[in-house]
């Protein structure tokens, strides 16, 4: 696979990024996703968020001046992590080792950012603030991996009989745990 342009990869980057953020891998070897249509109406409502606070920044600064460092060390993280991954996928040519986990250290912030862009936005709306909140709680619980546990991958699994298998493109790996 020869390696198409830069904005081509952006968008490899984002979707696989954001995707495995939302999935649940099991013990014994698949991913479980969440549905598509959610996982879409999750990355919009997290988008729309995050260009209230782009809209909203000059406020955000005045009120919350500690954020600089921390979105400094956001950005950079996020920078850094995307040009690796863009290397191997230059130098391998296809999209290598991108996982949504490696963001994890720098999720809470962005989700700071999407909360303040909402909060600033409803500012004169307190009841819609609040089902916002409510739905961002119930979002977290439910598709935040509890339910693909409890339903998809505990029932099935157990110690007796787990195997993990790695496929390595035309090679398949197994090994018992």
């Amino acid at each position: 696979m020869t390696p198409k342009s830069i904005v081509h990869f952006i968008g490899i980057w984002v979707h696989q990024m954001s995707r495995q953020l939302f999935s649940a891998p099991s013990p014994t070897g698949p991913v479980y996703f969440i549905q598509k249509s959610i996982y879409f109406l999750l990355m919009a409502a997290g988008a729309v968020g995050i260009a209230c606070a782009a809209v909203n920044c000059r406020t955000i600064w005045q009120k919350h001046s500690r954020l600089f460092i921390a979105t400094g060390i956001t950005l950079i993280y996020l920078a850094a992590l995307w040009a690796r991954n863009y290397h191997d996928y230059k130098q391998l040519g296809g999209p290598v080792a991108i996982q949504g986990r490696y963001a994890l250290p720098v999720l809470a912030f962005l989700y700071a950012w999407v909360i303040l862009g909402y909060s600033i936005a409803l500012k004169r709306y307190r009841s819609a603030q609040i089902v916002l909140a409510a739905l961002a709680v119930c979002c977290l619980l439910f598709f935040g991996g509890f339910q693909i546990n409890r339903t998809k991958i505990a029932p099935t699994w157990s110690w007796q009989h787990t195997s993990t298998s790695v496929s390595l493109g035309s090679y398949d790996t197994r090994a018992n745990v």
